[in-house]
């Protein structure tokens, strides 16, 4: 009859009851302790800021490779998204351990330059980052980026192979310097790394896309806007790259001579200018795929996201387009 419940309404809660919460997803921080800028208890705050919108579990490396191999358990346990707090080299490996996975990936800025951060703005202090990744509405849309792979390896912003890898193996072997002076350590790296490795015996080496060969002694290759940043300068090689255009871009150092070094360096960090306009650089865009080779037989450093990985005497690279998801 009108006016008398039988019970309560469909999709209307009686009086005195309380609609269970959807559950919140799970996200997966992974944390280096030993990058730069991060320590385990700027961790536990990113890690508090975060649970406002997710259930949060916090681990830490321990060793190289050890973030891949976090990133790998907690995709298998079917975590929601995986975030990286470190340098670009703990980035790296955790975007490795989600290969093949549709699981999404954000970063905070606990390292010396945090390429990676910057250009997908997640830069500046890791806790404020997290708090405003949180306040984030759930049902955002995500967006999904390119990457490169060099020999099976993905990395995010850059590669190296030659000097640039030669110096993140040198800047690894010796202890980080505080914070104002670390880019003036790397430059210092650079330029000794430069002159006593490459101008007295420099490798060959040839790069070869598109039926175009470039041989030089070191190449540079660039997955997004751009190559790297010192300080809060941006480096770039070439102008026009974005994450999504499904391509890679780069530049191919043609000799190694003393002389070069002060062009090289001044087009690195006036702004404005590009490594790849000096006139002993060649410069490359749109490659989808890429092969570079020793041509004197002798193994070539190799880098990823600023960090040395390994030595090879041929290298493959190549673009996987849109295989990364971001949260935001």
């Amino acid at each position: 009859m009108l006016g008398q419940e039988s019970g309560p309404r469909q999709g209307v809660p009686s009086a005195g009851v309380t609609r269970a919460r959807p559950p919140r997803p799970a996200l997966l921080l992974v944390a280096n302790p030993r990058a730069t800028a991060t320590s385990s208890r700027l961790a536990a705050e990113v890690a508090r800021e975060l649970a406002v919108a997710w259930t949060v579990e916090l681990v830490e490396t321990e060793a190289g490779g050890h973030a891949t191999a976090l990133t790998r358990d907690g995709v298998g346990r079917g975590c929601d998204a995986v975030a990286a707090l470190g340098g670009d080299g703990t980035a790296n490996e955790v975007i490795n351990g989600l290969a093949g996975s549709d699981v999404p990936f954000a970063c905070f800025a606990g390292g010396a330059t945090n390429v990676l951060c910057r250009m997908l703005g997640s830069g500046g202090p890791p806790a404020r980052a997290a708090r405003r990744l949180a306040e984030l509405p759930r049902g955002r849309r995500r967006r999904r980026i390119d990457l490169g792979e060099l020999n099976g390896r993905r990395f995010a912003a850059s590669a190296g192979v030659g000097v640039d890898a030669s110096v993140a193996r040198w800047a690894a072997q010796r202890r980080r310097p505080c914070a104002p002076l670390r880019h003036w350590h790397y430059t210092y790296g650079a330029l000794r790394t430069f002159l006593r490795s490459y101008v007295a015996e420099p490798p060959a080496m040839e790069l070869r896309s598109g039926g175009r060969r470039l041989p030089g002694v070191s190449a540079f290759v660039q997955n997004g806007p751009h190559y790297t940043f010192f300080g809060a300068r941006p480096i770039d090689l070439v102008t026009g790259g974005s994450f999504d255009d499904g391509a890679l871009a780069g530049a191919v150092l043609r000799r190694a001579e003393a002389v070069d070094v002060p062009g090289i360096v001044t087009r690195a960090l006036c702004p404005g200018a590009r490594v790849g306009a000096h006139r002993h650089v060649d410069v490359f865009a749109g490659a989808r795929h890429a092969t570079l080779v020793s041509t004197d037989g002798r193994k070539l450093p190799l880098a990823v996201d600023g960090d040395f990985v390994t030595e090879a005497a041929a290298v493959r690279l190549s673009v996987l387009p849109r295989a990364l998801a971001l949260v935001a």
